[in-house]
C-alpha cells in the first residue's frame, strides 16, 4: 500500500479553507494537546495559638502562598480557586500571607507563622478543597504581650495627661473581658508607651508588632530607643487612619530598630496629634504582641 505524504504548504492550504470558526493552531501538527488542569480551592487559612504563652488567636491572614512539590504555584487572595497543571499525589505547602503595615499593595508571608503541609490527590479536571491551619513557629520570641485581662501595662509619660482605661464586653471590648482605651482630653498631642524597656535584635532579624485597634483619631505607631542620651525620641513607623470597626494590623519594625544598634532597649508607643475638627476622641486597642526571631 502506497503511503501518501503531504507538504507543510499543502497542509496549511487545507487549513486555510476550513470554516473560520476553526483557528489555525488546530492544524498545527507539532503542538501537543492542551493539558487538563486540576483545581485547588482554599476558602481561608485558620490560625491557632497557645494562649498562656502566645496570646490571642486573632489574625488577619489575607493570602495563600502555594507551593506544589516545593515549587511556587502562585499567590492567591482568599478565598480562591486556582488551576494546577498536575494530577495524582503531590505535596502542597501553604504559607500564610498578610498585608504588611496594613497596606494592600505590600503583601508577604508572615515570618512567624509555620508552613502548612499536606499531601493531596489532585483529580484531573476536578477540584480538591484544602483547609490549612497554621500556628506560630517554635522559634518565635515574644518580647512583650498585652491583652488587658490582668490590668494595664502601658503608661503615659510626663508631660502628657491623657487617660488610659479599660472597656469591658458590655462596652465593646474586642475579645475576652477587657480591651484598652485611650481617652484624649482635648490635648493637642498624645503619647502612650509600653511600661518596660524591651530587648529587641538590631541585626536585621525580623521584628513585628501585632495589634487589634479601633480609633477615632489618626495614630502613629513606632519605637522609642532607650539609652541614647535622649528623652523620649519617638521614631514613627506607621500612621493609622481613623476607622469605625475593630481591625488587626501587623507592623514591621525590623528596619527602624536596626537604626539603633547601640540602644539598650526599646519602648513601643502609640501617639500623635489631635485631628482637625475632632473632639474628645477615643482610641481602643487589644492584643499587643511584639515578636522577633
Amino acid at each position: 500500500m502506497t503511503k501518501k505524504y503531504f507538504s507543510l504548504k499543502a497542509i496549511l492550504f487545507y487549513c486555510s479553507i476550513i470554516s473560520g470558526a476553526i483557528v489555525l493552531h488546530s492544524c498545527n501538527l507539532f503542538e501537543p494537546p492542551s493539558a487538563i488542569p486540576s483545581y485547588i480551592h482554599i476558602d481561608s487559612i485558620g490560625f491557632t495559638s497557645y494562649y498562656p504563652t502566645q496570646g490571642s488567636n486573632s489574625h488577619k491572614i489575607s493570602d495563600a502562598w502555594v507551593y506544589v512539590d516545593q515549587n511556587l504555584q502562585g499567590v492567591y487572595e482568599l478565598p480562591a480557586t486556582f488551576p494546577v497543571l498536575a494530577t495524582g499525589s503531590h505535596e502542597i505547602d501553604i504559607k500564610a500571607g498578610i498585608e504588611i503595615d496594613g497596606i494592600a499593595s505590600s503583601r508577604g508571608t508572615y515570618p512567624f507563622y509555620n508552613v502548612f503541609t499536606q499531601t493531596v490527590n489532585l483529580p484531573q479536571g476536578g477540584t480538591v478543597t484544602v483547609k490549612p491551619v497554621v500556628s506560630y513557629f517554635s522559634g518565635a520570641q515574644f518580647a512583650w504581650m498585652e491583652d488587658f485581662e490582668a490590668g494595664i501595662k502601658l503608661q503615659v509619660p510626663f508631660p502628657y495627661t491623657d487617660s488610659i482605661g479599660l472597656i469591658d464586653t458590655n462596652h465593646g471590648a474586642f475579645e475576652g473581658k477587657y480591651s484598652g482605651e485611650l481617652f484624649l482630653n482635648n490635648s493637642s498631642s498624645f503619647l502612650i508607651t509600653s511600661s518596660d524597656s524591651l530587648q529587641l535584635p538590631t541585626d536585621g532579624r525580623e521584628v513585628y508588632l501585632e495589634m487589634n485597634y479601633k480609633t477615632e483619631n489618626t495614630i502613629g505607631v513606632g519605637v522609642i530607643p532607650i539609652g541614647l542620651n535622649t528623652f523620649y525620641n519617638p521614631d514613627t513607623v506607621l500612621q493609622i487612619k481613623p476607622n469605625t470597626y475593630w481591625n488587626k494590623i501587623y507592623v514591621d519594625l525590623t528596619s527602624v530598630v536596626g537604626v539603633y544598634p547601640n540602644a539598650i532597649g526599646f519602648k513601643i508607643f502609640i501617639g500623635g496629634y489631635l485631628d482637625p475638627g475632632v473632639t474628645n476622641p477615643h482610641i481602643y486597642f487589644d492584643n499587643f504582641k511584639l515578636i522577633y526571631q
